[in-house]
């Protein structure tokens, strides 16, 4: 039987608290790896900050981090080429319209 944790079977369904429980852990993990691993975190407002916490979220930090030009672009607040170059990867071709929405709130600073 697969288990999660400590001998918790994945056969079992979970609370909605233990659920709620898991997803802020791993929030709170990909806020701390962008805050360590991107020095333009702390320049960026919310709505981006966001975007790259979703990233880090979604692609893991080894994932994000592959996203240079993207990354650099950010560094230098040209957002319009960062979100380019989000629609420019094979990502986009996985996720088109999680891409587009992230893209969107690079481009623009603001939640679509």
């Amino acid at each position: 039987t697969p288990t999660v944790g400590v001998g918790h079977s994945l056969l079992v369904p979970m609370s909605d608290a233990a659920i709620a429980f898991l997803l802020d852990e791993d929030i709170d993990a990909a806020i701390a790896d962008v805050e360590q691993h991107l020095p333009a975190w702390k320049t960026l407002d919310p709505v981006r900050q966001a975007v790259l916490v979703e990233m880090r979220f979604q692609l893991g930090l080894s994932g994000l981090l592959l996203f240079k030009d993207t990354l650099a672009a950010i560094t230098a607040g040209r957002y319009e080429d960062a979100a380019q170059h989000m629609r420019d990867t094979k990502w986009f071709g996985q996720c088109k319209g999680r891409v587009m929405r992230l893209a969107d709130q690079m481009r623009s600073g603001v939640i679509a």
